[in-house]
């Protein structure tokens, strides 16, 4: 709200200069209409001061055109009727079809238009980023709590039979369930982290590896998780091959195949 206010204030300046100014100008024709009218002294003189508060000086005029723009202009409009004519009346109607409804319409557009644009502004993708690498850290740091926990040797290093454990904790089991991991996949949940095939798990491994886990997959990852398995496949393919040419040669030879 601040924010749109702030981007607002410009066209706020602008629009108060403008009204300003149509406020004097239309003020100013009538102050001259009615003023052969408070100076005539055949008219009553009830009638003549009555109009003389409205539009007898530069200030009570502008006053009189303010409430007329943004108020109620009815008392304004029917001390001049019954005054000075009933045709003053229409300047008004016609001024206040020009200036409350179409310029004050315009007016209000523009600033619905800015505060539309400030509040999609805090939705553009750099501002998306922000508060999405803001989550990030502050989910970070809760991992490094819980990986402290875990690890109250400080070795910097986690077993598995530590790991697996140490979903007993319930600030750890409450941090796996928010990524959809329960104790029943701790082992594999240990095996996804221990990047490196250490046996052991490190800060950054725990880390990096929980927030690879948190959200739903992305289909880039799937494509990814897909490639490797026909890669696999066609080395499947190449070692199946290799073999039965081995069997049918009659090779007196052992092959151990690791995958």
């Amino acid at each position: 709200m601040l924010k749109s206010i702030w981007a607002n204030s410009a066209t706020l300046l602008w629009a108060m200069l403008l009204l300003t100014l149509l406020q004097s100008i239309a003020g100013l024709v009538l102050g001259q209409v009615v003023q052969s009218f408070i100076t005539d002294d055949s008219h009553p003189v009830q009638k003549r001061f009555t109009t003389y508060e409205y539009f007898g000086t530069f200030t009570s005029t502008m006053l009189t055109m303010f409430e007329i723009t943004h108020t109620n202009f009815a008392p304004a409009m029917r001390v001049l009727t019954s005054g000075v004519g009933e045709w003053t009346g229409w300047l008004v109607v016609v001024y206040r079809v020009l200036v409350s409804f179409a310029v004050l319409s315009v007016i209000q557009s523009v600033f619905i238009q800015q505060t539309l644009a400030v509040a999609a502004s805090e939705r553009n993708p750099e501002t998306t980023s922000k508060a999405a690498q803001k989550k990030r850290d502050t989910y970070a740091a809760k991992l490094h709590n819980v990986f402290k926990q875990i690890d109250r040797e400080a070795h910097g290093q986690i077993p598995k039979e530590t790991f697996v454990n140490g979903f007993t904790n319930d600030a750890f089991k409450v941090l796996m369930a928010s990524l959809d991991i329960g104790a029943s996949d701790s082992e594999f949940l240990f095996e996804v982290l221990d990047t490196d095939r250490s046996g052991f798990i490190s800060l950054n491994e725990f880390v990096s590896g929980a927030l690879r886990l948190q959200g739903t997959a992305r289909a880039v990852d799937i494509v990814h998780v897909m490639n490797v398995v026909r890669r696999l496949e066609r080395k499947m393919d190449i070692l199946e091959n290799l073999a039965r040419t081995l069997e049918d040669t009659s090779v007196d030879t052992s092959v151990d195949f690791q995958i």
